[in-house]
């Protein structure tokens, strides 16, 4: 009898770490900010685990997303176009990517008015492609990159392999690709958001090259969000 009440017992404590784990991986790091009437924006992330992050815009059923982090590829050095550089995330801990998705589902996405990458860095846009992927896109708001801008050679990272991913397989799913983005492109809505763009211009040197910078952190776009009379 007692191993019975044991056995009992244990199952039952069993059941309950299982639903416990069960919740704790339903659940996704996300702060959100409510404008009412069905305007919230949704800031994905790691917390203090790395820089990674993703943000959801929502208005009245429609969604759109800034950034998308980290996901889990990255270039093995095969590809001389990819090489195996120093500082590439290849730390599964920074990934993004099954949160991003999963915070997706819970809100209840089907398809995105437009995604928009900030800069090429992978804790930024190395999701971009698995989106493209798993969603329909109306836009994707990219600028151009090429590795020589960069001043800086541990900068490089996998910069180029995230860029190539997400604009080819932007080409490859139909969806409108704007890296020429006009002062007519930078300004634009979500049903109820008004968004606008600022540093959405490609900078050419006298050579008709793209302006160098030390790191692509200056080449992004920043997005200014205005809803129910606040900016976000």
């Amino acid at each position: 009898m007692k191993n019975i009440k044991k056995r009992k017992l244990i199952l039952f404590s069993f059941l309950i770490c299982t639903l416990i784990i069960a919740a704790k991986l339903s659940s996704v790091d996300a702060d959100t900010i409510s404008a009412g009437d069905g305007n919230r924006i949704h800031f994905i992330n790691l917390k203090s685990k790395s820089g990674s992050d993703a943000i959801l815009l929502e208005s009245r059923g429609h969604f759109a997303l800034i950034d998308m982090g980290e996901d889990y590829d990255f270039p093995d050095g095969s590809n001389p176009r990819y090489p195996d550089r120093w500082g590439i995330t290849m730390d599964n801990d920074q990934v993004l990517e099954d949160r991003l998705f999963r915070h997706l589902k819970q809100v209840g996405v089907k398809k995105l008015d437009f995604i928009l990458g900030t800069h090429v860095h992978s804790d930024h846009i190395g999701s971009a492609d698995e989106v493209l992927k798993r969603f329909p896109v109306d836009r994707f708001y990219l600028k151009r990159y090429a590795d020589e801008r960069v001043t800086t050679k541990w900068r490089l990272w996998d910069n180029l392999y995230n860029y190539d991913n997400a604009a080819k397989t932007a080409t490859e799913r139909g969806v409108k690709l704007i890296q020429d983005i006009s002062d007519k492109d930078s300004h634009f809505t979500l049903d109820d958001m008004d968004i606008q763009l600022y540093n959405y211009k490609n900078e050419y040197d006298s050579n008709g090259h793209l302006k160098r910078v030390f790191d692509d952190n200056s080449n992004s776009i920043v997005a200014v969000v205005t809803v129910a009379g606040k900016r976000i």
